[in-house]
């Protein structure tokens, strides 16, 4: 696979949905990420959803993967799929006890969440007819929010 996204992005593209990723590393899903977040290819949100709970973070290491982590972060936050935001959540949460010391990154955590709360919150407005789905993933955030506090 990383050959192929090497030598040939656009096959990518056409066997983006079929690929299982489940346990792929993180070198090989930020290759990916941006086949899938350009692509919206939906069914791969959750493998990539981890990486993209750190895109502040990753825009100052990468700034082009952190722009694309951005763009997936904002997708999966005005998107109804739960298993996405169980995943930036429970991936933020394992990353908290690295935080204890640094309040500035703790902040940067908690803005970006609260920042996906507003966006689930507007879906939420737009989709009333999935608001069992949508209020669990606005839970996961709440919780999460509330751990970093």
């Amino acid at each position: 696979m990383n050959a192929l996204i090497t030598i040939d992005p656009s096959k990518v593209k056409t066997l983006a949905d079929k690929i299982d990723l489940d346990g792929a590393s993180d070198e090989l899903l930020a290759l990916f990420m941006p086949v899938v977040v350009k692509n919206k290819i939906a069914s791969q949100m959750e493998y990539i959803a981890p990486l993209t709970a750190f895109y502040p973070f990753v825009k100052f290491q990468d700034p082009e993967l952190g722009k694309t982590a951005e763009e997936g972060y904002n997708w999966i936050m005005s998107s109804d799929h739960l298993k996405a935001v169980e995943k930036i959540t429970k991936t933020l949460g394992y990353a908290k006890n690295q935080m204890e010391n640094n309040p500035q990154a703790k902040m940067m955590v908690v803005q970006t969440l609260k920042d996906g709360l507003s966006k689930k919150m507007e879906l939420l407005r737009q989709n009333p007819q999935n608001a069992a789905s949508i209020n669990k993933q606005i839970d996961a955030i709440n919780k999460a929010i509330e751990n970093f506090k």
